[in-house]
Formats: structure tokens, sequence, C-alpha cells
């Protein structure tokens, strides 16, 4: 139960009505919300005027899209630097020379010696470098000043030439000169050309050249204990040890306290053993096939190669903690999951844009770090879409730093054959990123290239890419022989010495190691690595999951709870008045002031007729009034797709956003980050699962604009949302939002898949579910169903803290929504809704209208959203009260199949529905029929029955469908005690739909046998015919409710025919008696069938 915070019980009850005032005053919101509870009597006309009042408050925080921003977005102050005026003159004066060294700057890359396996020899030679090309003679001296970074002033154009091979031409090279703003053009030239002049000190030489020889010793170790292991080491790659250890050091110097890193699983072990003091025993016991979780724990765990560490380092006497995030085998896609995650965490820490201090626009306490393979890189459509979240407003984290290593091969392919560009990173430029080339056999270089990439972000807060060009010792892993496909290439690798052993003699011969230091390093870890792999018959496998912030959840039982996520309806009235409140002088849209702000404003008043976007708004406001952040991400969910949420207004003058609902109160904890996603599904959906995997207090809604637009983010939804907690002990609360409704839009943009969504569960088809399922789906039609799933998926961990029984571990949720719903002929908007629920479960209590009685009960259970309606429910609009607190006395514990199911009892006066003219008397002991139906399919079947007077037909409605609910069915069904059919009704194609998740747990579970009445299977979701749907949605509201009597009368009709020598008749008569043979005896009835030529509706 929550309830008004007495802050505002004071308000109401001293300073509404002030000593000596003559009459009503207007006090900050308080007014309003007295207006809407009774107190103040203002007529409808008036409430724009009294709410433009009230709304002014304070302007600098309300016009913020423009000045300060919106929650989660500081907009940056535009500059323009201008280069120094002796620059540009110096420039002027020696501009033949200029443009030579801007040559070198914008083409050196292409002859860079950057490639330690070349197969030609053959040097480079570029006419664009050719001084002649200028009228430049190598004798001839310049003044350096202004052109070249140089220790020396001036000097010859051949000592300049030099300096600009070995800078841009040598080992190490760049791409910047592409960049849009001249500031950064001017900060890479400069810092490029000072860097080759740095050297690394002997303390650094000695930690990297042990890094690199642990790093081998490694491989060699799993190479000769786990012979047939696939290791994906980081043979040929040790260099990745290098950019990462300095990445750690500047980062930490810097004041950087997190790094968030996702990457693949080449070279994965190394890191995780090596820089990151992950013990070697957990991944010993996994190449043994022993779990890397405890016994106790419902997990089935992953490959070796996606394990992941989350540690405490000390670096350079300061704390650094990394993150490595688990990945699956598709490549890539973790790399949105690593932002989301990034900017999540800046979120908790109140970082960047979640700042408090209007001055920080960017954060300095957490980096996202990307790893990407090459041939996957350039192949995988999610690294454009990732790449183009990096600078959009509530996606942006302060650049990411991207790490390319660049086997220069695919699993066999070479790297000539994986791309049409002539890098692997010139994906960068699309977003004006700049890139660092580099040779991977010189780790100090790529220690450089680190240093460059580090302090760019850090000064520009932008993308930067280091392409490390490296090659592959083995195959795409040790077991695979690669000169079956690359043999000239392997003959190079296979006759060379490696990176860590080059480094180590390089560093012998400078003496700053010995060959007895070299072989000591290698003896003592070797060493170490075989006293770990004694300790793992002995060892047992730590919990790394509910830690820090996760700490106090546990996994979820197998039963269901059902909590009371009622709210006051003082507090309700409150929020959804405060949700269409603006500025006064804000230059509202007039179609919004009359539909949806006196809209919403009249029927708080009248407290029934709650749409589904009011439902919405009091479900995120009394979430943000209790200290949750709520996050809602898609295209166009600021309006909402069909234009039935805004969320955000926009002044009609000066194009600036608002939004009511983070002005609910002075001091809100709670905040509602609207994000307006570009035209992307998979990356934008990996970007909103990292924000979920952070913080269990945070609700993350992503909304696809269309149902079936998820199938974008197919990779996504399968490996991380709803097998991420049973593969990796990853909790996530994410709710995806998928409109659907069949109304004649085509195969594309009718149905949201639910059958994969289904397929997706772990639901059980032979004993009852609890609230371990991984994925919840609901299918809701009422917005106190979508109102009370949305406050149950958030406050499962606060709900959790009075009982063992609830799902204190979250998880997806998938709600289904209608599009449209038609009542009385007029087309009403609804909101979307279909769940994919990830941790926290959603708790709710759902009512329903006994078909007996007529009275309103209610059914209690988590994500069950079952009602039985005798009465209609008028539009698909939900009173006041029913979103409204209930009260919690006791509970039964009910046992069945070994699963225990819990039921909170509930006294409380439910929604009373009123009954429109015309409605059907549905006694239960009369009932001969039942149709069991998900989602807005009901209103056809309820007003079709209502024509047709069918008191004798019970329609049971199963919107919870993931766990499913299998005692409330049971409960329910045992009304009808004279029931001899069942019949499962849906608008989607036998091949989808819920229909094959429904008919085995029904039979099994509920101990009834079901028949399917619908459209028959079909390739495409929906047809494309208006005529044909039109047909369609006739048949399949009316032909449930006179199956065998409608086939009966026609099969009568058709003798008659048939005797007086009709032959068409004949052959309608012999489908009619098949049909009615299919329905009696498969338990099937499609009322659409299909032949070759075309599909056709069969005519009863």
């Amino acid at each position: 139960m929550l309830q008004l915070g007495c802050a505002y019980n004071c308000l109401l009850a001293n300073k509404l009505f002030p000593t000596g005032a003559c009459g009503p005053v207007v006090v900050g919101r308080t007014a309003v919300f007295c207006l809407l509870t009774g107190r103040l009597s203002y007529s409808r006309s008036s409430y724009c005027h009294v709410w433009q009042q009230l709304s002014y408050r304070n302007q600098q925080r309300r016009f913020y899209q423009c000045k300060t921003g919106v929650y989660g977005h500081k907009p940056g102050v535009s500059k323009i630097t201008e280069v120094k005026k002796e620059t540009l003159e110096s420039r002027i004066q020696e501009s033949n020379f200029f443009r030579l060294v801007t040559a070198y700057r914008k083409h050196g890359h292409k002859k860079a010696q950057i490639n330690p396996i070349n197969l030609s020899n053959e040097r480079v030679t570029l006419p664009v470098l050719d001084p002649k090309r200028y009228g430049l003679d190598k004798q001839e001296r310049f003044k350096f000043s202004g052109i070249l970074s140089t220790a020396s002033g001036e000097g010859t154009l051949q000592e300049a030439v030099q300096f600009l091979e070995k800078t841009y031409c040598d080992k190490i090279s760049a791409e910047f000169e592409y960049l849009e703003e001249e500031e950064e053009i001017e900060w890479f030239t400069k810092r490029i050309e000072q860097i080759g002049s740095e050297n690394v000190d002997k303390v650094m030489q000695v930690a990297l050249a042990t890094e690199l020889l642990k790093s081998q010793t490694l491989d060699k170790f799993l190479a000769t204990k786990f012979v047939t292991l696939k290791r994906y080491g980081g043979e040929g790659a040790e260099s990745m040890m290098a950019f990462i250890m300095e990445l750690m050091r500047l980062s930490a110097k810097d004041g950087v306290e997190q790094i968030v890193i996702g990457m693949p699983h080449r070279g994965r072990f190394n890191l995780l053993a090596g820089l990151l003091r992950l013990s070697p025993v957990q991944l010993f016991r996994k190449f043994k096939g022993l779990s890397e979780f405890p016994t106790n724990v419902k997990a089935t765990g992953d490959v070796a190669s996606h394990l992941i560490s989350s540690v405490d380092l000390n670096v350079g006497d300061t704390s650094l903690h990394v993150t490595v995030l688990n990945n699956p085998s598709h490549l890539e896609a973790v790399n949105p999951v690593s932002m989301g995650k990034t900017r999540a965490r800046q979120q908790s820490l109140g970082d960047g844009n979640y700042s408090s201090v209007n001055a920080f626009r960017w954060g300095t306490k957490v980096i996202n770090l990307q790893i990407h393979g090459d041939a996957a890189f350039t192949g995988q459509g999610i690294n454009q879409e990732t790449l183009h979240l990096s600078a959009l407003p509530h996606f942006e984290v302060g650049g990411s730093i991207h790490l390319i290593v660049n086997n220069q091969l695919g699993f066999t392919t070479p790297t000539e054959r994986g791309k049409s560009s002539r890098h692997v990173t010139d994906l960068a430029k699309t977003i004006s990123a700049p890139v660092v080339h580099v040779n991977g056999d010189f780790p100090e270089m790529v220690m450089k290239a680190a240093c460059l990439a580090v302090e760019y972000q850090r000064i520009f807060r932008k993308e930067v890419f280091v392409n490390m060009n490296c090659y592959r010792q083995w195959g795409h892993n040790e077991l695979d022989d690669p000169t079956f496909t690359n043999p000239a290439l392997y003959r190079i690798i296979h006759s060379r010495r490696t990176v860590p052993d080059i480094y180590a003699a390089e560093l012998v011969k400078l003496g700053v190691l010995t060959n007895d230091d070299v072989a000591n390093i290698v003896e003592t870890h070797n060493g170490w690595l075989n006293e770990e792999l004694k300790k793992v018959d002995t060892s047992k496998p730590e919990g790394s999951y509910f830690t820090r912030q996760w700490s106090g959840l546990k996994q979820a039982p197998a039963a269901v709870t059902t909590w009371d996520t009622g709210v006051e309806q003082q507090l309700l009235r409150y929020v959804a008045a405060r949700s269409v409140a603006y500025p006064h002088n804000f230059n509202i849209h007039p179609h919004l002031l009359k539909t949806h702000v006196k809209g919403r404003l009249n029927r708080l008043t009248e407290g029934s007729k709650i749409d589904w976007s009011t439902a919405e708004a009091m479900a995120f406001g009394s979430l943000m009034y209790q200290g949750f952040n709520v996050r809602i991400s898609g295209q166009d969910v600021g309006r909402g797709t069909f234009s039935q949420r805004h969320a955000m207004l926009v002044d009609q003058v000066t194009d600036d956003m608002y939004i009511p609902l983070n002005d609910l109160l002075d001091d809100q904890a709670g905040h509602l980050e609207v994000v307006n996603s570009n035209l992307s599904e998979e990356a934008v959906l990996g970007f909103e699962y990292g924000m979920s995997i952070e913080n269990p207090n945070n609700l993350i809604i992503w909304e696809a604009q269309f149902g079936d637009f998820f199938t974008g983010a197919q990779i996504i939804v399968d490996t991380f949302i709803t097998s991420g907690e049973t593969k990796w002990m990853m909790c996530t609360g994410l709710v995806m939002l998928l409109p659907h409704g069949y109304d004649g839009a085509g195969p594309e943009h009718s149905s949201c898949r639910l059958e994969r969504l289904l397929q997706l569960s772990d639901s059980s088809e032979v004993s009852p579910d609890g609230e371990d399922v991984n994925i919840h789906v609901a299918n809701p039609t009422t917005p106190a169903q979508y109102f009370h799933l949305l406050r149950g998926q958030a406050n499962a961990e606060e709900l959790s803290k009075t009982s063992d029984y609830c799902r204190s571990q979250n998880s997806p949720a998938t709600v289904r929504g209608c599009l449209f719903h038609v009542r009385d002929g007029t087309w009403n908007l609804i909101p979307t809704s279909h769940w994919q629920l990830g941790w926290k479960k959603p708790n709710e209590e759902f009512f329903f209208l006994s078909e007996a009685k007529k009275s309103v009960a209610w059914c209690n259970h988590t994500m069950h959203c079952m009602a039985t309606l005798g009465t209609t429910l008028g539009s698909s609009a939900s009173n006041l009260i029913s979103l409204a607190t209930k009260q919690r006395n006791q509970y039964s514990v009910y046992h069945t199949s070994n699963k225990e199911v819990m039921k909170y009892k509930n006294k409380y006066v439910g929604e009373r529905r009123r009954k429109d003219k015309g409605d059907v008397e549905v006694v239960a002991d009369k009932v001969r029929r039942v149709i069991l139906v998900s989602g807005k399919h009901y209103y056809a079947l309820h007003k079709h029955r209502r024509n047709l007077d069918a008191s004798d037909i019970a329609i049971v409605r199963l919107e919870g469908l993931s766990p499913f609910p299998t005692l409330q069915l049971q409960q329910e069904l045992s009304k009808y005690k004279r029931a001899t059919s069942f019949i499962w009704s849906q608008e989607e194609h036998r091949n989808m739909g819920a229909w094959s998740f429904i008919k085995p747990r029904f039979e099994n579970l509920v101990g009834r046998k079901v028949k399917y009445v619908g459209r028959c299977a079909l390739a495409t979701p929906a047809v494309g015919i208006g005529q044909l749907h039109q047909k369609e949605a006739e048949h399949g509201y009316y032909i449930p409710f006179n199956i065998l009597d409608k086939i009966n009368s026609h099969i009568k009709l058709n003798y008659y025919f048939t005797n007086h020598r009709h032959k068409k008749w004949r052959k309608m008569l012999n489908v009619l008696i098949e049909i009615k043979k299919n329905c009696l005896q498969t338990d099937e009835y499609i009322f659409f069938g299909q032949n070759k030529s075309n599909i056709s509706p069969v005519a009863i």
C-alpha cells in the first residue's frame, strides 16, 4: 500500500485556506490536488487556467530542453576554437611545406608499417607524399613552428620528411584529418607528433614484459593440461595486455573510478587471469566440466570463454573497479549492452548527465571500453547501430574507447575478403571518430596508442579507435587447422617468434632484464598455475551475484506470490493531475489541451474511464514518488506511436520540451527519463538491457513501435534477456512493450510474435509454474492491469522484504498490448502493452466479474491477468478504485504436483462496472460452452455474445500467459460444472499466437480438452487484402459461438441442394462434413482454409 506522504497531508490540512483568506487560495500544487479530490470547486472550463497558474514555479527548471536540459541530458555549450594568428601566418608563409605535412597526416597511414605478417615486403609509394609535387627541394630549410610539433624550431625538408615518416608511416599512424572540429585536429597533430619521443621507463617495461610472458605462459599451460580445450587464446595478440595496462593506469590517474568492458572470447582468459586477477581455479573448474555456480543456484552456466570478472584493483595507489560483462557467442552483441551498463553506472554514481551540478556535462567516473574482432566489427550491423547511439541524448556515455584486435583473418576468411574498405576501422569515419593504427608486434607502441586514445577521450569525450594489427597463432580455435585455407599466411606465422619472446629479448639486449629474469617469470607463473590446478577438486565456487546494489535479493522460488500494488486514490489523483500540468507561458498544442489535458482532468473528476496513458502516468508517477527512476525508450515514445502517451510536451512556438512528471515534487528522488531513440531495435534494446542490469531500483522499459519490430533485436532477446539469468545469474528487470492487434495493417504491423516469446519461456507443460519462470508474458486488456504490472515489476524488491516467498530476483517482462479497439463504431486509441519481464516479476492483484454472481471479486496471482466477465467492460477503460489500495490480511498455501502456489486473500471493494443496456445474464449452472481468449480479441467476442443473447456461453480471459495460471484456471472453470465444450479463440493464425502454448498446459494441468477455433496456419502473420481481412475478422468473433450449430444447419441445407443435383453443393457438403469430423475428432475448427491458388473463407 502506497499512501500520500505526511508532507502533503500537512499541506492539505494547514495551507489550503490561509487565515483571513476570503476565498480559495491557490498554493502550489495543493490547490490542484484538493480540486480533484473535491475540496475546491472549479468549473471544468477553468482547468487550463488553474493549471497554468499552478504550474508557474520555476521557469529555469521547466524550460530546460534548450538551456539546462532534461533529466538524463545536459546539452553542451557550443564553442569555436580559433587557431592562433601566428600559427596561421606561419602556414601561409610556408604554404607548400604545410601542404606536404598535411598530406602526410592524411595519407601516411596508407604506407605505415603496421602489419606484423605482411605477405608482401614491397614498400608502398604514394605520389601524394612526393615533395616535388609541392615544388619543394630536400635541402630547403623551413620554419617548423606552427606546422610541425618538433623540438627544433626549424630544419631542412629532409629532416622534416624523416620526422613525418617516423610519425605517420612507421609502426604507428593515425587518421584524424576528417574530424569536424578544428580543435580536435590541432590537438591530434600535436599529440601524435610529440608522443613518438616519449620513452617508457624501465619499471613499466619490466611490468609490461611480465604481463606478456604470463599471458603466453597461461596459453602454453592450458595447451598442455587441457589438450582438447578451445580456449581462444591471446597468442599473437598479447599486446592487448599492454593496451589495457596503459588504459587502466591513465584512467586511475585521471580520477576514473570504474571501467566497464565489453569484449569477445579472443584473449578473454588471458585478461581475466592476468590483469583482472581472476583465480585460475575458476577457469580450471570450467575446463573440467564443473559449474561456476554453487549447487543451490538454479543456473545452467555458460561456456568458459564467456566467464566474467568484477573486481576492485589498486592501480597506482588508486582504487579502480573493472567489470567485464557476460557476452554471448553472437559477436559484437555485447557492445550496446556495455554502453547501457556504463550509462546506468553513471546514473548510480550521479555522474555526467545525471549530476546534480548543472556545470558538469560529461562524466568523470566511468569509462566504457569495447574490444572488437576485426571480421566481426566490419560484418555485424549492430556496430553501426551502436556507434550512432554514441552522441545521441540519453545514450551518450562521454565517448567509448574501442580496441580492434585485428587478427587479419575471420574464421577462415582473409581480411581483404572481409571488408570493402581499406581498414576495418573505416566505420568510425561515419561518426568522425579518430583512429590510431599500431603494429601489435611492438607493445610499447601499443601503449602509446592507448595513451592517445585515453587522452583524446578524456579531453573531448568522444569515440576513439585503436586498430591493433596482430595475428592469430592458431585457427579460429586451437583445434582448427588454418593451413587448409590460408597456407601462405600461416607459413609466416609459424616461422616467427612470438610477441612476448621478441619483447623480452629486446629488454635483455637493452639490459633492462636478464635471461634469468625472463626464465624466472615464466617458471614462477607456471608453478603457480600448477598449484592452482591442484585446488580444483577441493574448491567450491563462490556466488559473485547479488552483491553491491543487488545485495538482499535472491532467486525466485517455485511459488507464486501476490502482493498489493495498489496506490491511495488521493496520490493517484495528484500524480495524474501533475502529469498534464505545464508552465503558464507554455504554448501547448490546442488539440492536446482539449483531449489530453482537459480530458484527463475530467476523467479524474469522474473517477472513471481511466485510459491506458493515464494509468501508465499514474504508475510512473507513483513509482517516482517512492524514489524509483523510470526510463522509457524507443521510437517516438515521448508522444507515443499512436499519439496516446504525451509524456513530453513540446512548446508550439519555441519548440522547447517539458516533461510534467519530473515536476511532481520540489525535491523528488525519482525521475522519468523519456528517450526518443533512433530507428534502431537491436542496439537500442541491447543498450536498455545494459541499463537494466545495473540497479534494481530503476524501471527500464523498451517499447517497440510495432510489436513485430522486436524481431530485429532477436539476438538480444534470445541471448541476453530470456537466458541471461539461466546462463550467468545476471538479473534484469527490463520491460518490453510490444503493440499487437489484427486491425488490417498487414503482415508486418499486426503481430508481436507472441509465439516466439512463449517459446522462449521455460514454463512447464506438465507441472504448475512458479515465479522462477525465466520470462513473464502478459496480454492485458484494461489500464488497471497495465498499471499493476508496471508497479509490481518495479516494486518486487521492496515487496520481497516482508516475505521469503516473493520473487526477489527480477525477470524480464513482455507486455503485449492492443493497437486499437473498436467500440460502438468508434476507434479508440489504446497504448501498447506486451511484456517481457527480466527479474522483477510484476506482482499485482487482478479482479474479474463473476459470471455466476455478476458481482465483483478478484483473483490474486502474479501477472496472471485472468478475468471472466458476464457484464461489459464498457470500453477498455478502468475506474480509479481499481488502481487504488487493496488491504492484504491473510494467505493460504496450496500444494499441486510438488509445486507450491501461494495466494493472498484480499478483502476490498473492487471496481464495480456498470451494466450496459443489452448485457447478457450468464448463469454458471446453464453454461455449456466456455470460450478462452487472451487480449483485446475478448471485446469482439463479448459484443457478439451480447448480440446473440447467448447466456449459456462464458468467456474467460487468460491474460497472464507465462507463468501459466494453473490454480486460477482450475478455480474459475470449476464454476461451470455443466460445461462440456472448451474453446480457445485467438486472432492469430493457428501456427502463431498462444495456441501451441495453451493447449498442452490446459489439457495436462487443468484436465480438460480444449478445441482450437481460429484462422488456419499461414506463412505471414496477417493477410494484406482488406476484404479478406474483414471476412477473417467477422468469422473470428461469430464462429466460436456457433461451431456445430452452424455446421449442422448448413449440412442440412446442402443435403437439400445435393438432392436437387447441384454439383457445386455436393462438394460443399463434403467439405462441411469433413469440418465437422475434424472439429469432433481433432479438437480443432479452422474457419479459413488454404489451397494452392489462394486463401478463401469456407462458406458456412
